[in-house]
């Protein structure tokens, strides 16, 4: 139940008089006001209220009904009593009772009947039901200038809805600013009928500035020959946004890939989500004016976040096509959610743990942290999505940053030890590592840093930290003063890990209610190099409160591959030799896991082959390396053993007749024990037997033995000849 706004919707309530009776009896149900309609977000995005409103009798004199219940058209039952102490029920005089409900913000509409049931101290009772509510319209007024979420030049915009198909209404205008709280101007326009509206803003406005505009219409609905007691009221809300162009007084720089942030609505109590750009004349709202906590999908394509309304709140995977987003089921109450590297799981925090559910829903959501009594939030993936890095409060040992595996092992905190180049500054953990990013490589994180000196003097600033603890190093110092929401925080590396982005309000001038916790408007987004060095640089000109940012680029780096050393083995075989090639070195700036081939045959043959190596990371990035493989005859002795399983083969194959096997073998072995003997003479008893050797595969070449066969025999003879100096 978002709100209760009787007075939002102006419906009129019919009370009947009635005279005193002295008798018991059961109170009466007077009059039953039923209002429902549709309400148009940012993003045309719909959703739907309901309303009821009853006025009963005491017909006994007696002041004593007890309790109100409606039951709605999906058998939602709401009961208010005199003792509940709710607003909306109202004694109106000696014999009158008044009571309201209202849901807003449904998914669904409650079209049907609805039942109400009165009762008193003594149990009589008097019931209500309602002829059949229709459904609600989809053709509320529609936004035509400003057009949903520009940016307009004019200070005094003239604002204009399509009114088409709609019958007489009474409209109602609230115009608010988006970063304060209050409305800037409010009209009634009283009764209106046509194809359009319009009116021109009655108040001058600021330039740099978003601006939430509501139009409400209200008409009574017909019920046809029913319940006389009964009217029906259609109330449709448009809600719209827009930007009133001012000068940046510098151009942003452009960045990678695509970076999502939370605007926060103060106005209306939601924040929305925006895509950073470098043109003041262009807003990308990627989202209505209730969501936030924005976190790219692995391959950029869409965008989980959690949606406040319509109800129930939960996680939504959104894919920016126009199309509505989809709800999680079962999610109102999953927040701070990001995807794991795989995209096929979340992390979460609900009550105080981290959580991993499936997105699929094929397994159960699992617990990472225990309930402990600790409140663990922001949960983030290392990139090989092994690991979840979280905020625990209350923190001890030095940081509020933990890690543990995606199997809820090894849970344990990132220990920061102190401020390196600042002697003396010693972490406070309550909030240093609360919000924090990973590097693309896994190796180190962001985190928001609290710390104080030796002299008690603050430090907030953002700074990197080892994943194993240490010193953490400043990447931006922040100016004295700058507490609460504007000091620095939400950081997030930049997907190439050569830069920062965070939230801050260093550039506004300090105010003591800060530290009170006081939300300041003019909380923009900047950017850091990840080194600490030069200064930060100005993102955004919103003049709200941005923050919690997620960025996306595509992967275009190749990973980076070092083959293996080139090798050089003898032959051992003389179908192929095999060789060990050893593993190359591979890293990728964003993939832990890049896929390694090579082309290399399963055995190598004589000579020089050239073997490429190909890493893929997971966005499609491929590197190449060669490595070179030698094989080489080796010794005498080594080839002659080749010689001889060469012959085996080629007999085995047909390619040497039978019975020519022993005779050839008898020669190649009379040549391996002559070498085996080791002196001069045997080196030359060995050529002979090879000369004999050759001279008999000569003779029987195309009789006896295959002519290419015959080839490398000759061939590997002569070879080992010419090794022993023949």
């Amino acid at each position: 139940m978002r709100r209760r706004l009787l007075c939002l919707l102006f419906l009129p309530v019919l009370w009947l008089a009635a005279g005193r009776t002295a008798w018991a009896a059961a109170p009466v149900i007077q009059s039953v006001a039923v209002h429902h309609g549709m309400d148009t977000e940012p993003k045309l995005y719909f959703d739907y209220h309901w309303g009821v409103h009853v006025t009963v009798r005491d017909e006994d004199g007696a002041p004593d009904i007890v309790s109100v219940t409606v039951t709605d058209a999906a058998g939602g039952e709401y009961t208010v009593t005199p003792a509940s102490g709710d607003p909306w029920w109202q004694q109106l005089d000696d014999y009158r009772i008044y009571c309201d409900w209202a849901l807003f913000d449904q998914r669904t509409e409650l079209a049907g009947t609805y039942t109400i049931t009165a009762t008193d101290s003594g149990g009589h009772t008097d019931s209500l039901v309602t002829p059949v509510i229709p459904t609600a319209s989809e053709t509320g007024p529609q936004p035509l200038w400003p057009v949903p979420d520009s940016v307009v030049s004019e200070t005094l915009p003239v604002f204009g809805w399509s009114t088409s198909g709609l019958p007489p209404a009474r409209y109602f205008l609230t115009l608010g600013e988006e970063a304060n709280l209050g409305a800037v101007w409010s009209v009634d326009l009283g009764e209106q009928s046509g194809p359009t509206i319009s009116v021109p803003c009655g108040v001058e406005l600021d330039r740099n500035r978003t601006y939430l505009l509501r139009l409400n219409a209200i008409w009574q609905g017909d019920l046809g020959a029913s319940d006389p007691r009964v009217e029906l009221w259609i109330g449709h809300r448009t809600f719209s946004r827009f930007t009133v162009y001012g000068d940046w007084g510098a151009t942003p720089p452009a960045l990678p890939g695509k970076l999502a942030y939370m605007q926060f609505d103060r106005q209306w109590g939601g924040p929305g989500i925006m895509q950073y750009n470098t043109d003041p004349w262009t807003r990308i709202w990627l989202t209505s004016d209730v969501a936030h906590q924005p976190d790219w999908s692995p391959d950029g394509t869409h965008l989980l976040y959690y949606q406040t309304l319509p109800s129930p709140p939960g996680l939504c995977i959104d894919a920016l096509d126009g199309s509505p987003p989809v709800f999680i089921p079962g999610s109102s109450d999953w927040v701070d959610a990001r995807w794991a590297p795989d995209g096929e799981r979340i992390a979460y925090s609900s009550f105080g743990d981290i959580w991993v559910a499936y997105l699929d829903g094929t397994d159960s959501p699992y617990p990472l942290t225990p309930r402990d009594g600790y409140t663990d939030r922001f949960p983030s993936w290392s990139p090989d999505g092994l690991w979840v890095a979280y905020g625990r409060s209350p923190a001890l040992d030095g940081s509020a940053l933990w890690l543990v595996r995606e199997d809820g092992t090894d849970n344990h905190p990132v220990v920061a030890a102190g401020v390196d180049g600042y002697p003396g500054y010693s972490v406070v953990a309550a909030w240093s590592g609360w919000k924090h990013g990973w590097s693309p490589d896994g190796a180190k994180l962001v985190i928001s840093l609290c710390a104080c000196g030796p002299d008690g003097s603050p430090m907030r600033a953002i700074g990197t930290i080892s994943r194993d603890g240490g010193l953490v190093t400043p990447v931006f110092i922040a100016p004295p003063g700058m507490e609460c929401c504007a000091r620095p925080q939400d950081p997030a590396w930049s997907p190439d890990g050569t830069q920062i982005v965070f939230s801050s309000g260093h550039h506004l001038t300090p105010d003591p209610t800060w530290a009170l916790g006081k939300l300041e408007s003019g909380v923009e987004l900047w950017l850091a190099n990840a080194d600490g060095s030069g200064e930060p640089i100005r993102l955004t000109y919103d003049y709200s409160w941005n923050g919690y940012v997620s960025w996306w680029a595509l992967d275009t780096t190749p990973p980076v591959l070092v083959p293996p050393p080139d090798v050089t083995v003898e032959e051992s075989d003389p179908t192929g030799t095999t060789v060990d090639l050893g593993q190359p070195t591979v890293s990728d700036l964003r993939d832990p896991n890049p896929v390694v081939t090579n082309n290399a045959p399963a055995k190598f043959p004589l000579g020089a082959t050239t073997v490429t190596w190909t890493a893929t990371d997971a966005s499609g990035n491929t590197a190449t390396a060669q490595q070179k493989v030698t094989v080489v005859p080796g010794s005498p002795a080594n080839q002659l053993a080749n010689l001889r399983k060469f012959i085996v083969l080629r007999v085995a194959s047909a390619q040497i007749a039978a019975e020519l096997e022993s005779s050839l073998l008898a020669k190649v072995d009379a040549a391996i024990a002559a070498l085996a003997r080791g002196n001069p003479n045997d080196a030359k008893a060995a050529m002979g037997g090879l000369k004999a050797l050759v001279n008999q595969v000569e003779a029987q070449t195309d009789n006896k033995i295959d002519p290419a066969t015959a080839a490398e025999i000759i061939r590997r003879a002569n070879q080992v000849i010419a090794a022993l100096g023949g």
